[in-house]
């Protein structure tokens, strides 16, 4: 389980790479790690979308469920993980399980894929989450930046895709969001006071944003979802 601090930054009409110059420029001596990857998720809710009314409405302690997996959409390769992301105030804590004889394909139907994967663990573990229905598919990517003392990361998040989790699931009628790129400063807790120095030269305030409310936000407007 990991306990972390989170502080977003939302950019409008400023890419990845315009981001990167000036996170290589910032306090902490910043480098790329990785290879800029997709990241894919499957939110899920409940009835009524308690959990994205409490983020819009500003409650301090909400949660957000999803499955999250790398790289390309379909593969028979891909490793799934359900992930329970709690917020308490600032504070992020993440419990994730990955999910075994899982494979996804256009036509799987999602509202079974969470007992699919969990298997014997879906109403022992997860017991507390187990009428959960999936609401949004997203997809994004994402750039990965380390300080020199490894204290701090840094992600850029940008070309956000948005859909409906309905069958047949496809790539092709998602909707692109690239008017707005996101950068994520995560850390220990015990580095809160140092990330003043590195968030001082980020030319944004912190901002709320949460790619599960842009994403059912622009299904419920566009689709009646």
């Amino acid at each position: 389980m990991v306990h972390r601090y989170e502080r977003k930054f939302v950019f409008i009409y400023k890419n990845a790479n315009e981001l990167e110059t000036m996170i290589k420029l910032l306090h902490g001596n910043f480098s790329e790690i990785y290879s800029e990857r997709f990241i894919n998720n499957i939110y899920f809710d409940k009835i009524g979308y308690p959990y994205f009314y409490d983020n819009v409405n500003g409650i301090a302690n909400r949660i957000k469920t999803r499955i999250r997996w790398y790289g390309n959409f379909f593969s028979k390769t891909n490793k799934y993980f359900f992930e329970i992301k709690k917020k308490e105030g600032l504070l992020v804590i993440k419990d994730s399980k990955q999910l075994n004889n899982l494979e996804l394909n256009p036509m799987t139907n999602l509202k079974e894929i969470l007992k699919i994967g969990l298997g014997s663990n879906y109403k022992t573990h997860f017991s507390n989450y187990n009428n959960l229905t999936p609401k949004l598919v997203n997809r994004y990517k994402r750039k990965y930046f380390l300080s020199k003392n490894k204290n701090f990361r840094i992600t850029i998040d940008s070309n956000q895709k948005i859909g409906s989790p309905k069958i047949p699931i496809s790539l092709e009628t998602l909707h692109t969001n690239t008017f707005k790129t996101i950068v994520e400063l995560k850390y220990d807790l015990k580095w809160d006071r140092q990330a003043s120095q590195i968030i001082n030269g980020l030319s944004e305030r912190i901002n709320k944003n949460s790619k599960y409310i842009d994403g059912v936000d622009y299904l419920i407007k566009n689709f009646k979802a």
